[in-house]
């Protein structure tokens, strides 16, 4: 008995300095970083990329491309040629959110790029959404498209977003269901893979909330509402 309980005093007292490390790697980066529970004694971290993250984004983006090709627009040699992985110090017109296992290993990411011309600036592009397949299935897209979306809405104009995706990839297409997206247009022989085979892309998007409230003060109606 006690025995066991010495036991239960250590993990008592493990579970405390981890609660305090955690709180440490929390706070570094202030009000831009959250974590969350996923079971017990395992937290993961989300925030936005920094441009030190680079070579981290890059390995984890060019893991992404070769294990789902007919997911992503760029071919690993576009990749390891690019100079600009989109990861911007202002956060404002694109960033990058990142998931972040506790030994600080990036797990999980997804874009944003507002349109840059000023006709189209209150459109957004999601892209590049990938989870590492070992943590596949504990809701990390989900937290991470939320995120992204809370970002957009508060900190940009943007009342629109829109995005693409391969028309088999159903369990992508329920994910962004699941916030409001719609399809709006299907491309046929989207993209042709390394193997000749094609790829359709189906478009999807989703009014923001902004959009629908000056919808409703007389401005043009979207023509999608989530």
């Amino acid at each position: 008995m006690q025995a066991g309980y010495e036991e239960r005093r250590r993990d008592s007292v493990e579970r405390r300095a981890l609660g305090r490390e955690l709180r440490r790697r929390f706070f570094a980066f202030g009000r831009t970083c959250f974590r969350w529970k996923i079971k017990r004694g395992v937290y993961l971290f989300i925030r936005l990329l920094q441009p030190g993250d680079r070579a981290v984004f890059r390995q984890l983006r060019q893991r992404a491309i070769e294990e789902h090709p007919e997911s992503f627009s760029s071919s690993s040699e576009e990749l390891s040629d690019a100079p600009e992985l989109l990861i911007a110090s202002d956060h404002v017109s694109r960033f990058v959110v990142g998931a972040f296992a506790e030994n600080g290993d990036l797990i999980g990411i997804v874009g944003f790029k507002q349109e840059s011309l000023m006709k189209f600036r209150h459109k957004g592009v999601i892209w590049g959404m990938y989870v590492d397949k070992s943590w596949q299935g504990k809701g990390i897209a989900k937290r991470l498209l939320a995120r992204l979306i809370e970002c957009v809405e508060t900190t940009t104009e943007v009342e629109q977003l829109n995005l693409a995706v391969a028309e088999s990839n159903e369990g992508a297409k329920r994910l962004y269901e699941s916030f409001g997206f719609v399809t709006y247009g299907l491309e046929i022989n989207a993209m042709k893979l390394k193997d000749r085979t094609f790829v359709n892309g189906e478009y999807m998007t989703k009014q923001l909330a902004r959009s629908r409230v000056a919808a409703g003060d007389g401005m043009q109606k979207p023509l999608f509402t989530s």
